[in-house]
């Protein structure tokens, strides 16, 4: 226990072996005792603690047992996205945990900490956690295997959170070879790894996995998952245009959110993403049915919505509401940012003005459009205006411009293939 103590100090302090040995013991020997080969004498363990500034503290076994199994129902309540018992066991872990300098307890507490902070997207604390366990890994691998794969799961999280799709792409690889080499069955990975497969255009493979997913949640009764997963299968079906298919699962989980109340936060998105599916179908008249009422019942993403509206009429020719609309998307917009939203907004701004083959459509979208989606790798956005450039360029006669972003078309679509 003192090995693996003292290497995880030494490592927390950002010290070398010949640094921490240096006047207490060679080099070598500090590396048997961090491996827990030798039984070293209390006078160096004693000089190790402390120039590693380390706390002489002793474990009640029953309590770490206690602890550990605190922390696990702690990431069950994360997995189920149970929110009461999300805060409770946040609070209740964080003063079991005062003084705890048991390594292998500390490991795990701050995995399901990272898992927390990605929960709610503080995107900076679970930053600082991974740093600390990729340190920690660095040149002695955790031998846990479900910790190293759920480090390695949150790793995915967190680069698909800040938008390193490429990175996100590696480590949902990695994570899905090492839960296979363990026997891990976890249903909230492969919706997590569904919901990424939609982002990078993967729609089959997202299928498959979301499948899958709601098959393990349903057979555990867990409805809210259950529900999500509906969502997910709904929107991917859609990319498809497999719109029955889309069509059962949004009318599944729009039943179970209308006869439980529980459910009422996904309300709003069940109905913003099952009138875009009618969209798509040219049911201008159903889609705005289902707008209105995602409008009515949000508190977030008007301006999402407002767009969704404003081409719904333009497409019925209600050109009045559909410039109204318009206008009270970008009204919506909180901040003149950059977003997917504000992008949205814009385009359809030159459709409706019919502009979109000028010099002024051609300058917003590169100058403005393209940098923000490239740097987002929103890739789904990203196909659609370099498809529209390149047809901009071609009735230009512009072919070397055309051919510019038929290359970068067909790079994006071979990139996750």
């Amino acid at each position: 226990m003192d090995g693996n103590k003292i290497y995880y100090y030494r490592k927390k302090r950002g010290l070398t072996q010949k640094e921490a040995s240096k006047g207490i013991c060679s080099v070598s020997y500090l590396s048997k005792i961090e491996n827990n080969s030798i039984v070293a004498s209390s006078e160096i363990i004693n000089l190790l603690y402390d120039r590693l500034e380390m706390t002489r503290s002793s474990y009640d076994e029953t309590q770490i047992v206690h602890i550990k199994q605190e922390i696990h129902e702690w990431h069950r309540a994360l997995i189920f996205h149970q929110e009461d018992r999300i805060m409770s066991g946040y609070q209740k872990i964080t003063e079991l945990m005062q003084d705890m300098d048991h390594p292998k307890l500390l490991l795990l507490y701050y995995t399901v900490c990272i898992r927390f902070h990605l929960y709610y997207e503080e995107q900076t604390k679970a930053k600082e956690l991974l740093d600390q366990l990729d340190l920690l890994n660095q040149d002695r691998k955790i031998e846990d295997n479900e910790l190293q794969y759920f480090i390695v799961f949150n790793n995915a999280l967190y680069a698909e959170m800040i938008c390193d799709f490429e990175s996100a792409h590696e480590f949902y690889e990695k994570a899905y070879s090492l839960g296979s080499d363990i026997g891990k069955k976890d249903s909230d990975f492969l919706y997590h790894l569904a919901f990424f497969c939609m982002k990078i255009g993967m729609f089959h493979h997202g299928i498959l996995f979301a499948k899958e997913a709601i098959a393990d949640f349903d057979a555990i009764a867990n409805y809210k998952r259950s529900l999500e997963c509906h969502i997910l299968l709904g929107r991917l079906n859609r990319y498809i245009k497999e719109y029955t298919t889309a069509k059962e699962h949004f009318k599944t989980a729009l039943n179970a959110t209308r006869t439980n109340p529980v459910f009422s936060e996904f309300m709003a998105p069940i109905l913003y993403h099952f009138g875009k599916s009618l969209y798509d179908e040219e049911l201008y008249e159903e889609a705005i049915k289902l707008f209105l009422e995602s409008y009515d019942v949000t508190s977030i993403n008007h301006a999402q919505v407002c767009c969704a509206l404003s081409r719904a009429y333009f497409k019925t020719d209600d050109i009045e509401k559909a410039h109204s609309w318009l206008n009270n998307g970008f009204n919506a917009m909180e901040t003149k940012e950059q977003s997917v939203d504000l992008i949205e907004l814009m385009l359809h701004k030159f459709a409706m003005n019919k502009t979109e083959h000028t010099s002024a459509y051609q300058a917003y979208v590169e100058d403005t459009a393209l940098p923000y989606l490239e740097k987002t790798q929103n890739r789904l956005f990203l196909l659609h205006l370099y498809e529209s450039l390149a047809n901009y360029y071609t009735a230009k006669h512009a072919h070397k411009s055309a051919n510019n972003y038929y290359i970068k078309l067909n790079k994006l679509y071979k990139k996750y293939v």
